[in-house]
């Protein structure tokens, strides 16, 4: 299969499994947590993302969108870290924090790329940028809370619904980087990558804040 045919059937697939993740993502956070509705919503939410980074990858293949690819690996970064914390009720441990290591790396590279774009006179080099050193910052962030004692660190809810409103905005991010930059190309292509980190970031933010006690 050439690249042109991949993009042509698998971008329509990475939308439609994107969006069915979206859904299980702020369905999840509208309904009581802990209940039986946000588990099966959540795992809505981390199966269409594992389904959507899958097809986005014929897509990546094709386009050779490096900026794609950071926002997809930040996604899946987000989403597994969130669905870890569920499922251990923040008991982590050297896997996580291997893939938090790991994604510090990769995000160092990303930021040196974005440096690189931005200095080449493209201005979404600092999208990339961005999206790079911010990983390194949430990579370090997660380690730190894992090594912290337990007594002392705050409640591991919180760090769940921040990754996973990150998994969201990267998310949302690069499904509108990806189709909708080709189905609605009226929309500058800015918004769709900094507009639902500027909009949505300062909501979960607060949201995260509410609900830190849930779950202590």
């Amino acid at each position: 299969m050439d690249p042109e045919t991949a993009r042509h059937w698998f971008l329509p697939l990475h939308a439609i499994v994107g969006l069915a993740a979206l859904v299980g993502g702020f369905g999840a956070m509208s309904v009581p947590k802990g209940g039986s509705a946000h588990r099966r919503l959540g795992q809505l939410f981390v199966l269409g993302m594992a389904g959507a980074i899958v097809a986005a990858v014929p897509v990546l293949w094709a386009t050779r969108n490096l900026f794609l690819t950071g926002m997809g690996l930040v996604a899946a970064y987000m989403t597994f870290m969130g669905w870890r914390l569920a499922r251990t009720r923040g008991q982590l441990g050297a896997p996580e924090r291997g893939v938090a290591r790991g994604m510090m790396v990769a995000g160092s590279l990303f930021g040196l790329l974005g440096l690189r774009v931005l200095l080449g006179g493209q201005s979404l080099g600092v999208v990339a940028a961005a999206m790079g050193f911010g990983s390194v910052a949430l990579g370090r962030q997660h380690l730190r809370w894992m090594s912290a004692d337990p007594g002392q660190r705050e409640p591991w809810v919180t760090q769940h619904i921040g990754a996973i409103s990150g998994g969201l905005i990267a998310g949302l991010t690069a499904l509108g980087a990806a189709a909708g930059t080709n189905y609605l190309p009226v929309v500058p292509e800015p918004v769709y990558w900094l507009g639902p980190a500027l909009i949505l970031g300062p909501i979960f933010r607060r949201f995260a804040t509410y609900h830190k006690e849930t779950f202590r």
